[in-house]
């Protein structure tokens, strides 16, 4: 009988995702999250976490997917928000002009939220894709 143990996920503002290295042939230093490459971040997980299976990248990926897809959800509800309070209507598919705010008529206090969210979004996913890739998942559907 084999005992499990309990696996941590790492947040996205662990240090070993922000560590510069140097890499051959590079003309700047890189970290996992900087990486938007998922075969260099996978590279870089693989030797600082050389110990890890395939399962716990596997679930490292998971986890970061799901806090992805949250806060997907939350920039949603909170540009939904922002649009009826700035205009009176919900948003349309041409109303999004801005990256990550949408308009620039939304409110201050909303515009932090949406770029908090969509950015730190983005890292999740390609923290996760870093990990498939590390787990040796090459191609993932995404749904």
């Amino acid at each position: 009988m084999t005992t499990r143990i309990a696996f941590a996920p790492l947040p996205s503002k662990a240090p070993l995702y922000h560590e510069l290295f140097k890499l051959p042939k590079w003309n700047c230093r890189v970290s996992v999250a900087s990486s938007r490459c998922p075969a260099t971040a996978s590279r870089l997980l693989k030797r600082q976490l050389s110990g890890w299976t395939q399962e716990q990248h596997l679930a490292q990926a998971q986890y970061h997917r799901e806090r992805a897809a949250k806060l997907d959800r939350i920039w949603a509800a909170v540009w939904r928000r922002s649009f009826l309070q700035a205009f009176d209507r919900f948003p349309l598919f041409h109303d999004y002009h801005i990256t990550a705010i949408g308009r620039e008529e939304v409110a201050e206090s909303h515009k932090r939220v949406l770029r908090h969210c969509a950015y730190t979004a983005t890292t999740h996913k390609n923290l996760a894709a870093a990990h498939e890739r590390a787990a040796g998942k090459r191609n993932r559907v995404v749904s």
